[in-house]
């Protein structure tokens, strides 16, 4: 019992250094931009993971299915459009924006699970949906009610990646987790080496923050991130998993006000408040909160 508890503890707070990991990667995106177009960024970021994680569990690559493949191929070609929307949209609006922008998935999610899996949403999903879109207008809405490009592009990032995490919830029943993220990384990498292809110039130099911007994304965001994901989803339940990846939004939030000096306004504070407790709401009740906070199964 006492070992199983251990376990519990590494894993949640595997959890938690995921999600600070992807709450700092706002700002690294944001970096890289600096030096490089946004479909080269994706290029390095994707091809390089794709090294790495083959280079790490070589062994798991001697035998794949051609099902694997597939299944990798669909999700690869969803993250290349979910990250495009986001690395696009992050140059026209705030890291600690798009940061809640982007963890509205979370509600997204039954939704969309509802129409390719006839799953039925339940009460609490329509009404944390509310409070998500009061929240969004909040934090997106200008004083005139419009929407900035940025704004609009983080929530379609939002829509996608949350159409890709259902589809991997069917996928990763039959398929390895790391061949999956593997071809799934190769692919993100290929189409976006083509658009970069097509549509930029070739980059020719970049500052060292675009580098190491670049670099984080690379061994941090996607290898490393990904790793303490899977482990820390084998040995905790998918509901404190759920609320504290969702903690992504919240340190992407901080790490922008602390590092940008992003200006903080009680109207973003508040969107960011009611997109954050309905991500919260949609998964979980007020004990798995609990377990899921101080470490407890």
């Amino acid at each position: 019992m006492e070992q199983i508890r251990k376990k519990t503890v590494l894993a949640n707070l595997a959890l938690w250094g995921t999600a600070i990991i992807w709450g700092y990667g706002f700002l690294a995106g944001k970096s890289a931009l600096t030096g490089f177009s946004p479909f080269t960024v994706l290029t390095f970021r994707f091809l390089g993971s794709a090294v790495f994680i083959c280079i790490i569990f070589f062994k798991s690559f001697q035998h794949f299915t051609p099902q694997c493949c597939k299944y990798g191929m669909i999700l690869g070609f969803l993250q290349f459009v979910a990250q495009a929307l986001q690395l696009i949209g992050l140059q026209y609006t705030t890291p600690g924006k798009q940061a809640f922008l982007v963890a509205s998935y979370v509600v997204f999610v039954p939704f969309l699970a509802w129409l390719l899996l006839r799953q039925t949403p339940r009460r609490k999903d329509l009404f944390s949906a509310v409070l998500t879109i009061w929240g969004l207008a909040l934090i997106s809405l200008q004083g005139d009610l419009s929407i900035n490009l940025g704004d609009c592009l983080s929530i379609g990032h939002a829509v996608v990646f949350a159409v890709q995490i259902v589809l991997l919830e069917r996928f990763i029943q039959q398929s390895n987790p790391v061949q999956i993220t593997f071809f799934q990384c190769l692919c993100a990498g290929i189409f976006s080496a083509l658009a970069a292809f097509f549509t930029e110039p070739a980059p020719v130099f970049a500052w060292n923050e675009a580098l190491g911007g670049v670099a984080y994304l690379i061994l941090f965001n996607t290898v490393a991130a990904t790793l303490l994901q899977n482990f820390g989803q084998k040995y905790t339940s998918g509901s404190s998993a759920a609320v504290i990846l969702s903690m992504q939004s919240v340190f992407g939030f901080l790490f922008s006000a602390v590092f940008s000096q992003e200006p903080v306004t009680g109207r973003i504070l508040l969107g960011c408040f009611l997109v954050f407790f309905a991500a919260i709401f949609s998964k979980l009740n007020l004990r798995e909160f609990r377990a899921a906070v101080f470490f407890r199964r």
